[in-house]
């Protein structure tokens, strides 16, 4: 009660509706407030409060899987927090908490202070295994179901989706429960609004097959975008099924070929509409070194931070590339099975002839026998004399970069 006397708790899905039934003015006056599900609409919220009159550095923290291993907090005020959110790459699910409670992050962050704790602790064996647990938990937590959702809104709609479920491998239908239909096709019935639906269905499916107009569409998942590399496919089917459209992450994120796919199940026509492959130039290898227990997370970062730096797509990535002794490393596998990226792997005897264009790593050459690994396997798997990223060190892996020689 020292610091709030009055509590507010609302969703933040609507929130950038003018219909949406938020009193504004009223919650503006509480001083606390907790949002629901509302990082997609962060800056409307924001935006809201300040116009009716909640002070521009009012404490707001935003917390991402909140109690999960993965959990992951960021603070500031009404007038930087979409800013810092946007730096920190926040992403749904998650809390929004704004007031002068959220000065209380430092007493009360108990699942911090133990993480912290742990991580300045000697790691002994069990310590370490207890980590990998952990890591593999956080893995298993994050990862999206590899099938296709197919949503429809009619019965039209769902005759068609019947057939696209019918002949691709693991999809599911979901349906208004509005629509009150029954039978034993295998049907996910939802209650709430196709906002709400499409909000959950980014983030726990890497492919969303819509049977609806592409206007609608585009409206649901607006709000939800992030990048290429994470955004899932969406590929949108009229419901005459006369055309299957690639939507969003064509190439990362395989759109471009469910599009295609879709068309050949149902006799449409796939439209594509990124640009043609033909015409870019020769593919590049990633070369990789890391240590056991990688995530694939970790290698998300790092691999789409330097394509990002030299203006490449995952797309113009051949493969990656890598000693034998990582062909069965989890997150390497992981990531290759995710962006479909082949992973090819060298003996260290093929390695350790391989000039290197950056120092030799005393740490492998005592525990494996060679210089390096991610610069010898990008060379030998892109058959070139030459790098295009020279050794680039993170803390659980090194990577460099070769341009696949064609000739």
């Amino acid at each position: 009660r020292d610091y709030s006397s009055s509590v507010g708790i609302t969703t933040g899905h609507p929130a950038g509706e003018e219909t949406s039934g938020i009193d504004w003015q009223s919650l503006a006056g509480l001083e606390t407030i907790v949002f629901f599900m509302g990082i997609g609409n962060l800056a409307k919220i924001i935006d809201k409060l300040i116009k009716h009159n909640k002070a521009p550095l009012t404490p707001v923290a935003i917390i991402q899987d909140a109690t999960l291993p993965g959990q992951k907090v960021i603070t500031g005020n009404l007038d930087n927090i979409v800013q810092k959110a946007g730096e920190s790459a926040i992403h749904p699910p998650g809390l929004i908490i704004i007031g002068e409670v959220v000065k209380l992050r430092k007493k009360l962050g108990w699942l911090e202070q133990r993480e912290e704790k742990f991580s300045r602790a000697d790691k002994s064996r069990g310590a370490v295994c207890a980590e990998l647990s952990a890591l593999e938990k956080r893995e298993e937590t994050n990862k999206k179901y590899e099938g296709p959702a197919v949503i429809a809104i009619t019965e039209k709609g769902l005759r068609l989706a019947g057939k696209i479920e019918g002949l691709l491998k693991g999809a599911e239908i979901f349906v208004p429960a509005t629509l009150g239909l029954s039978g034993d096709r295998a049907v996910k019935f939802y209650s709430g609004s196709l906002k709400e639906l499409v909000s959950e269905l980014f983030t726990t499916h890497r492919a969303l097959i819509f049977i609806m107009a592409c206007g609608i569409v585009v409206r649901m998942i607006s709000p939800h975008l992030k990048d290429k590399y994470h955004d899932p496919a969406v590929v949108v089917v009229d419901e005459g099924g006369n055309s299957s459209i690639s939507l969003l992450s064509g190439h990362e994120g395989g759109a471009n070929v469910l599009a295609e796919k879709v068309a050949d199940l149902i006799g449409s026509r796939a439209v594509i509409t990124t640009a043609s492959e033909i015409s870019s130039p020769s593919p590049v290898v990633v070369g990789i070194g890391c240590h056991k227990g990688i995530s694939k997370e970790e290698l998300e970062q790092a691999i789409f931070d330097v394509l990002e730096e030299l203006n490449l797509s995952l797309s113009e990535v051949r493969n990656l590339a890598t000693f034998d002794g990582r062909k069965n490393e989890k997150g390497l596998m992981e990531f290759s099975r995710q962006y479909r990226v082949p992973l090819e792997t060298f003996t260290l005897n093929r390695l350790k002839d391989v000039p290197l264009y950056s120092e030799a790593s005393p740490c492998v050459e005592n525990a494996l026998g060679v210089k390096g690994i991610c610069e010898p396997a990008a060379l030998l798997s892109a058959n070139s004399e030459d790098l295009i990223l020279k050794k680039r060190r993170w803390k659980n892996l090194t990577m460099a970069v070769a341009r696949v020689n064609s000739t």
